[in-house]
């Protein structure tokens, strides 16, 4: 069979044909063939060699049939969707539709079940039609989870089918890739093999379950639309987290899904006659009303109350999805230092000890509340959560077994003060977080994970995370019951990130879902798809951001990023003289896109805003540290080059919070 390889791309609203072949292949033959060999990046400082493993499903057996599939670029199959199907099959059969057509030239019809009539040519189901349901196909849809893929190949006829209905959409991206090499690095750029005329049919045998169940989504202003269910991360955990009103079951009074312990609580409605449902600040609860049983019991009441109502408001008809109660300390270190909840840290040895015992008490209440509420809106899958964070971050000692979270109670471990978030997961630094993480998994069946990738006060800056996030990382948390993950990053961005925080999320997307895949074997991939003949040039100046990215890490010795002391704006931290030698560089890596600029001019442009979107980094650092030093005309050319991007990337903000900041910024040029 002969297939010509071609990086195909979409700029604005066109599909761009005709670029460069890509050296980068994978062979997806009898099974998966991912590269999975290596455990990381080597860190000198792990001193750990016994590494924590998980045991995943990523089973790609798909090997080759004597019978014909596509045959002299013509094709007989037909595509068959239920009558009845959410919007994620939809979108499914779409994405089938036009990628097969791009890899082959042929358009499937599609039919629904209902109309369909076997005329023994063959067909592809997609999702849970009746054809699925008389077959003799197997499908495990609790194993699989609402992600999880199964294809099967049953007589001509193939199988697609989810654990849920994102699932579906997932196991036509993993039928797309065993076929035609699919793979989706940005959400205007994307690969798949093109001039597909002859395929046998596969005999599928594949189930491929995500590592960690829910992978939620940490750029959710930017990695949107196509882009974000093509990286399977369609929802962030607000998809799923009920919104708790400060009003009791009114939704036009302010609602907050994290951070919301005084939304269950207000201090408007409360604080008056129960005092002793705060800290003596009345910056945060007290989760043991002071040690008043009354008052307690009444505390416990208005949460039930607060919980009903939210049930009420939203069915499980109507929001299927909802399956989240987050009952979460405010954003600071302000517990309750009363009698009461002291002797329980003195007793526990943690300040989280005291949330275990008010949650877990909680949620047998709900549960007791539910019971006794419509059908309709009784909720079997309903979590309720709370924060580890901050003051609360430490795990208590698993030998009580009054802390052991009952079921239907999650923690939310966040870990801005456990983990190093710029070592590995196995260095000496993160000793503490994996023990912590390690005795929550003691607790807790599933733990909702909260990490960190970006400096939030500083998103034009490079911040080296990627020796923590790289496979190690990813199966250390499957390992330990971590079943959701949200991994903060650049969310308030639009238009696009820099400094590679774009990689960071290609990255993100492929290492959450099966962590045994190499980071380094992916970086190369996306950077040989997203710059095209510039991508030499792009290596260079990537290796030369993560080494001044580790030294600065290293000025810290250890000190978190988030820690207000980590001020990034510091010319210590990028000498002039380096950040000149990268504009040097990117000058070489816009030459290289010469070749495109006659032959291809859609895809020249293409690849240069990819290189501009990086290239806001460096010039941004060195327009702000540095102009003094800059002549006339070097600072009139970075200042131009540096608008140009701007415009052509729609890049908004330089740091999380705050209006019209870059807008503000290049004003001021």
């Amino acid at each position: 069979m002969n297939k010509t390889k071609n990086i195909f791309k979409t700029f604005v609203a066109l599909l761009l044909a005709g670029v460069a072949a890509l050296s980068v292949a994978c062979n997806h033959t009898g099974g998966s063939s991912r590269p999975s060999d290596d455990g990381g990046v080597f860190d000198p400082d792990a001193k750990i060699t016994v590494k924590d493993t998980y045991d995943g499903t990523h089973d790609f057996t798909a090997p080759d049939t004597d019978m014909p599939f596509v045959t002299n670029g013509s094709c007989d199959y037909t595509i068959v969707i239920p009558e009845v199907r959410g919007a994620q099959v939809t979108l499914a059969k779409n994405e089938l539709v036009q990628f097969f057509a791009e890899a082959t030239g042929i358009t499937l019809p599609v039919v629904t079940d209902s109309k369909f009539s076997d005329n023994g040519k063959g067909y592809i189901s997609i999702g849970k039609t009746s054809l699925l349901a008389a077959s003799d196909v197997t499908v495990d849809y609790d194993k699989l989870t609402e992600d999880g893929v199964r294809i099967v190949t049953e007589g001509k006829n193939i199988y697609l089918v989810g654990g849920g209905d994102y699932g579906t959409l997932y196991a036509v991206y993993d039928f797309l890739e065993i076929y035609f090499d699919f793979d989706v690095y940005y959400k205007d750029c994307y690969e798949i093999d093109k001039n597909v005329k002859n395929l046998k049919l596969k005999d599928f045998n594949v189930t491929d379950i995500p590592d960690l169940e829910f992978r939620s989504n940490g750029y959710y202003q930017l990695i949107k639309d196509e882009w974000m269910y093509r990286f399977r991360i369609p929802r962030t955990y607000g998809t799923i987290t009920f919104p708790i009103y400060e009003v009791v079951g009114d939704p036009s009074s302010s609602a907050r899904t994290v951070h919301n312990a005084l939304n269950w609580l207000p201090k408007s409605q409360f604080y008056t006659q129960h005092p002793d449902w705060y800290n003596n600040g009345g910056t945060e609860l007290c989760y043991t009303a002071h040690g008043d049983k009354d008052e307690y019991e009444a505390m416990m009441q208005a949460c039930v109350d607060k919980a009903v109502a939210t049930l009420t408001l939203y069915n499980k008809e109507d929001y299927p999805y909802l399956r989240i109660l987050n009952f979460t300390q405010q954003d600071n270190f302000d517990g309750c230092a009363c009698e009461t909840c002291s002797a329980n840290v003195s007793k526990y040895g943690t300040n989280s000890a005291t949330l275990i015992l008010f949650m877990n008490d909680l949620k047998t209440r709900i549960d007791a509340a539910m019971a006794k509420m419509d059908e309709k809106y009784r909720r079997d899958d309903l979590t309720l959560t709370f924060f580890a964070y901050l003051y609360t971050e430490t795990a208590p000692d698993a030998k009580f077994a009054e802390l052991h979270l009952k079921d239907g109670v999650s923690v939310f471990l966040a870990t801005s003060a456990t983990f190093d978030h710029q070592s590995s997961i196995y260095a000496d630094s993160n000793t503490e977080g994996r023990e912590n993480l390690k005795n929550w998994a003691k607790l807790s069946n599933e733990i909702l994970l909260w990490t960190y990738s970006t400096k939030f006060s500083h998103y034009m800056y490079p911040v080296d995370t990627y020796n923590f996030y790289g496979a190690d990382a990813y199966t250390f948390f499957a390992a330990n019951n971590v079943k959701l993950m949200y991994n903060q990053s650049q969310v308030t961005q639009k238009g696009t990130c820099t400094a590679w925080h774009n990689l960071k999320a290609y990255l993100d997307s492929k290492l959450q879902w099966d962590g045994t895949r190499d980071a380094a074997y992916y970086t190369e991939k996306y950077i040989n798809a997203m710059f095209g003949e510039a991508a030499p040039v792009m290596k260079e100046i990537y290796t030369a951001m993560r080494l001044q990215a580790g030294i600065v890490k290293t000025k810290y010795n250890g000190v978190s990023l988030l820690s207000n002391v980590t001020d990034l704006e510091n010319p210590s931290f990028w000498p002039y003289f380096t950040l000149k030698q990268w504009l040097a560089l990117y000058d070489e890596a816009y030459a290289a896109l010469e070749t495109y600029r006659l032959s291809d001019p859609a895809a020249y442009s293409l690849y240069k805003s990819h290189i501009d979107a990086e290239y806001l980094s460096p010039a941004y650092m060195t327009l702000v540290l540095y102009e003094d030093m800059l002549s006339a005309d070097e600072a009139a050319e970075i200042k131009d080059r540096f608008r140009e991007a701007v415009e052509v990337t729609g890049i908004t903000n330089v740091c999380e919070t705050g209006s019209n900041q870059i807008d503000s910024f290049v004003n001021g040029l």
